[in-house]
């Protein structure tokens, strides 16, 4: 005779999706502010994207080192390069920006509250459990699903069948 097993449905992502997503969220009103930024002709070097995750591996006004001498700018390239990549960049931002608002406009009022506050305003979880009239226990719980729902929206997690 075989005994049935049931299996735990995953309703959070691994740890690694979920605070790559949540750092995602903590980011959203910077990146907000860099794409309305960028919509008004404001421009920012590589070195003042680092706390997006953008890395230049060159810095325009530097000479850089190959095979041990110094080998001077392509100035055209480096036009190029200050072009193309902020452009690339403000999509990648805009597509991260447009999937946290449908997620969140999908979810319910007190999952907005709770996004409001916490991801956005950087309150602490108490001032938000406060402001929000919820326990801790329903914070993380709310929590979890906007950080789920924010994950599989961009594809970053696929929830384990039952």
């Amino acid at each position: 005779m075989a005994i049935a097993v049931k299996r735990k449905v995953r309703t959070k992502p691994p740890d690694r999706v979920y605070r790559f997503t949540e750092g995602e969220l903590f980011r959203y009103m910077m990146y907000k502010r860099k794409i309305a930024d960028f919509e008004r002709g404001i421009f920012y070097p590589p070195d003042q994207l680092k706390d997006e995750a953008y890395y230049s591996t060159v810095r325009f006004s530097e000479e850089r080192v190959m095979g041990g001498r110094l080998v001077q700018r392509d100035p055209i390239g480096d036009v190029v390069v200050k072009l193309l990549m902020p452009t690339s960049r403000v999509y990648h931002l805009k597509a991260v920006v447009t999937t946290i608002e449908e997620t969140v406009r999908s979810l319910s009022n007190e999952h907005r509250k709770v996004f409001w506050h916490y991801y956005c305003e950087n309150d602490s979880k108490e001032i938000t459990c406060m402001e929000t009239a919820i326990s801790l226990a329903t914070f993380y719980r709310k929590k979890d699903e906007i950080v789920a729902g924010v994950a599989l929206n961009m594809g970053w997690w696929h929830e384990e069948p039952a």
